[in-house]
C-alpha cells in the first residue's frame, strides 16, 4: 500500500463506524476499499488512473452492481 493509502486506511478503520475491508475482490476486480454496509468503493489511485478509459469501464461495472465509486488522486 502506498503512505496515502495507509493513512486512509487508518482514518477510515479508527474514525468512521462502518466496517471497511481493503484489498477485496469485488467481481473480476480488487477495490483498494470497500464498505458493503453503505455499498461505497474508495479508491486511491496515481497518475496513471486520471480519465483511464479502462478504469472508467471498471467504474460503471461497479456502479451497475450497486456501489457508489470515489476515486482519489494520490
Amino acid at each position: 500500500m502506498t503512505d496515502e493509502e495507509l493513512r486512509l486506511w487508518w482514518f477510515l478503520g479508527r474514525q468512521t463506524p462502518a466496517k471497511w475491508r481493503r484489498q477485496e475482490p469485488i467481481g473480476r476486480f480488487i477495490v483498494d476499499f470497500v464498505c458493503y454496509e453503505d455499498r461505497v468503493i474508495v479508491e486511491v489511485d496515481g497518475e496513471q488512473h486520471v480519465d483511464n478509459p479502462y478504469d472508467r469501464r471498471r467504474d460503471a461495472w461497479l456502479v451497475a452492481q450497486g456501489f457508489d465509486v470515489l476515486r482519489f488522486t494520490n
